[in-house]
């Protein structure tokens, strides 16, 4: 096997088990699996959904009308067929087994079938935390008691977390479906271009120890140009599909997904490129050099360069640190949040590499901070968003007490209000049990 067709395979497979399709969370069932020995790989989707006389269905949450909810035909393979059957509402009766091979009717969206007295009823189950956490959010608003740093979560429509998340008025980043934050974050007016599936799929390469797979960009979706040293491509993330190429690296700039305001000529962005350059030992050389147009600069002033890529026939040219440790990259090829310095120190960084205001720690508690505060902080000032700034610790994680306008409250490491809101002239009576700065 060549290297371009491991790489295809890689890609190939990467879509289909690490980024999750449009259809995955509407699933009622999960009955699209193979069973027993079965090995169905779904690549040909179109193809062998074509051979049934069918089409593939890429948004399958809005295939069906009001009234209806989607369900995966288990009489074809590949997802090929979408069935729309009866959505029951809330509050109604239904059925956990059902006389024939699949239902006709279901609870809708966000609903559960749960036991009430001697029957069963579709209701909002409040033992799933995404969903718990909503009804404690409509229920603050009806009493009364609601502030403004309660989070109003996003749950998809089997009741879990969805992919984003947004803190009011800050920003949005990604999540698993048990709310753990993931890579990718972006100010909250920016929601609507946010799908995380980037991050998601990073997660899945996680879970099936897979090390190769897509390129970020810095809000969690997959950047739509995708390259490696032999080839780049278009990578469509609504279809699963390339859409354009694969061209040679030097031709990558007549792709129709290449952005010149993103893009660097050699694809290889700032953090990912100072790795290998840290890799490659190079530091003696002190040459002036630039990326792009200019020469990126970080605190130090410092130039180095990396060595000619006989490959792609480039010289890439940018600033690091005299005194940086190897670089902490994100799956954008940016600098992460945290990064290490020499002489036990680290600090939180733009995407630039550059420290964020003076946020700075000893590098023996770094697995304890996030630097999400200092983050949130620098993103909302780029967008000229500065109303709502969080208060950050020294380290640059979230003070455990945010005020905004009349109330205080505690918040949990993403910013989040945790528990019940005072009066802001109470705030030295919250005991919050979240304590981010004690390191």
């Amino acid at each position: 096997m060549t290297k371009l067709e491991r790489w295809y395979l890689i890609v190939v497979v990467g879509v289909l088990v690490g980024v999750p399709s449009s259809r995955g969370q509407s699933d009622p069932v999960d009955n699209c699996r193979p069973k027993g020995d079965e090995t169905i790989l779904c690549e040909d989707r179109e193809d062998i959904c074509f051979d049934y006389g069918l089409s593939v269905i890429y948004d399958v949450d809005g295939y069906c009308p009001n009234g209806k909810v989607p369900y995966i035909n288990p009489d074809y393979i590949c997802n090929c067929d979408v069935i729309c059957i009866d959505e029951i509402a809330e509050g109604e009766d239904c059925e956990i087994t059902y006389p024939s091979e699949y239902p006709t009717a279901l609870c809708g969206n966000g609903l559960d079938c749960l036991r009430e007295n001697t029957g069963y009823v579709c209701k909002r189950n409040d033992q799933k935390p995404c969903v718990k956490r909503i009804i404690d959010y409509e229920s603050a608003s009806k009493n009364g008691t609601l502030s403004p740093g309660l989070l109003y979560p996003t749950c998809n429509n089997i009741g879990q977390y969805a992919a984003v998340q947004c803190s009011t008025s800050t920003t949005c980043y990604c999540s698993d479906t048990d709310g753990n934050r993931l890579f990718g974050e972006a100010v909250y007016t920016e929601r609507d271009g946010m799908d995380c599936q980037c991050s998601l799929h990073w997660l899945r390469n996680e879970q099936l120890g897979l090390t190769e797979g897509m390129r970020c960009l810095a809000n969690g979706n997959l950047d739509p140009l995708q390259c490696n040293d032999e080839f780049c491509f278009c990578y469509n993330s609504t279809t699963g599909a390339i859409s354009a190429g694969p061209f040679h690296p030097s031709q990558m700039s007549l792709l129709s997904c290449y952005d010149p305001s993103y893009h660097t000529v050699n694809y290889t962005n700032i953090c990912t490129t100072v790795a290998q350059l840290y890799a490659l030992q190079v530091s003696e050389d002190t040459d002036t050099i630039t990326l792009g147009s200019e020469c990126v600069l970080t605190p130090s002033r410092w130039a180095v360069s990396v060595l000619t890529s006989a490959r792609w026939a480039w010289r890439s040219k940018l600033c690091v640190w005299a005194d940086s440790l190897k670089p902490n990259c994100s799956l954008d090829g940016y600098y992460a949040a945290v990064q290490a310095r020499e002489g036990g120190l680290s600090y939180c960084s733009d995407p630039l590499g550059n420290m964020i205001e003076d946020f700075e720690f000893a590098t023996a508690v770094a697995s304890h901070v996030t630097c999400n505060c200092a983050r949130r902080r620098y993103l909302l000032k780029q967008a000229g968003l500065i109303a709502y700034l969080p208060t950050c610790c020294t380290n640059g994680n979230f003070e455990p007490i945010q005020t905004r306008g009349l109330y205080s409250y505690c918040v949990d490491l993403n910013g989040n209000q945790v528990d019940e809101a005072v009066s802001f002239i109470e705030a030295d009576n919250l005991n919050c049990t979240i304590k981010q700065c004690d390191f």
